[in-house]
């Protein structure tokens, strides 16, 4: 399965569109924070990834948690100073 077959194209386009997205938890379990994380880097889209939500016991993904993506901003290049 290629990246951009994991990650469905809806998430691609608010990215796109939005610059974030409510990806949910079930496309986070799937592939697991830093397989999701790695996926969108390699198709383009570096992100972050802030998960909202009480863990249980421990649990690192709370079932009814908000995941929201966030892509980095590329930083505008230094000026230099003479």
């Amino acid at each position: 399965m290629t990246a951009s077959e994991k990650i469905p194209a809806w998430i691609i386009s608010c990215l796109e569109q939005y610059g974030n997205c409510a990806c949910g938890y079930r496309i986070t379990k799937k592939l697991g924070k830093e397989g999701l994380l790695e996926t969108l880097e390699d198709l383009g889209y570096p992100c972050e990834l802030e998960i909202i939500g009480d863990a249980k016991d421990g649990e690192e993904l709370p079932e009814d948690g908000t995941y929201i993506l966030t892509v980095h901003k590329p930083s505008a290049p230094a000026k230099d100073e003479d």
